[in-house]
C-alpha cells in the first residue's frame, strides 16, 4: 500500500461514526472526540474502557457478505467468550462510496487487548478509548 492510499484509508476510518445501541440508548463515537453518552454507559456498568471493533473486510478488502457475517459471528464468540459486555454497532463512513459495516461495542477492553483482537481478525485499525478521552484510532497492523 502507498502513502498516500495509506493516508486516503486513514482518513476514512477517521471520519466513521460507530454507533451502538446499549439498553435502548444511543451511542454514537467519533474518533478525537469524548462521548458522554459511552460514559455514562461505562460509569454505570463500571468499567473504563472499551474499543468498537469489527471482523468485516480484513486489511479493508471487501468479502462477500457471509465471510463477513461468519467473522463477525466468530468475533461475537471471542468477545463473549473473554467475558466481555457486547453490544452490536456498526461503523457508519462519511463517504457514501463505502458501506456501513457490522460491528460491536465491548466494554471493558484494555488498549494491548484491542489491538490484539484487531490482528487476530485481520483489522488494520480498531476505535479504543477510556473514560473522559477521546476516542481513538490504533493501528493493529503488524510492525
Amino acid at each position: 500500500m502507498s502513502v498516500d492510499d495509506d493516508r486516503e484509508l486513514w482518513s476514512a476510518y477517521e471520519s466513521t461514526r460507530f454507533e451502538a445501541n446499549v439498553g435502548g440508548e444511543p451511542v454514537a463515537v467519533r474518533i478525537g472526540e469524548t462521548s458522554s453518552s459511552l460514559d455514562a454507559i461505562l460509569r454505570q456498568r463500571e468499567h473504563a474502557v472499551w474499543v468498537f471493533i469489527t471482523a468485516w473486510n480484513p486489511a479493508s478488502a471487501a468479502l462477500a457478505a457471509e465471510d463477513n457475517a461468519r467473522r463477525n459471528r466468530d468475533l461475537l464468540k471471542q468477545l463473549k467468550g473473554d467475558g466481555y459486555v457486547v453490544f452490536a454497532g456498526a461503523g457508519v463512513p462519511a463517504d457514501p462510496g463505502w458501506n456501513a459495516e457490522e460491528s460491536y461495542l465491548a466494554l471493558g477492553v484494555s488498549r494491548d487487548a484491542a489491538i490484539q483482537l484487531g490482528r487476530a481478525f485481520g483489522q488494520n485499525a480498531v476505535v479504543w478509548g477510556q473514560l473522559g478521552q477521546p476516542a481513538e484510532l490504533l493501528d493493529c497492523r503488524p510492525a
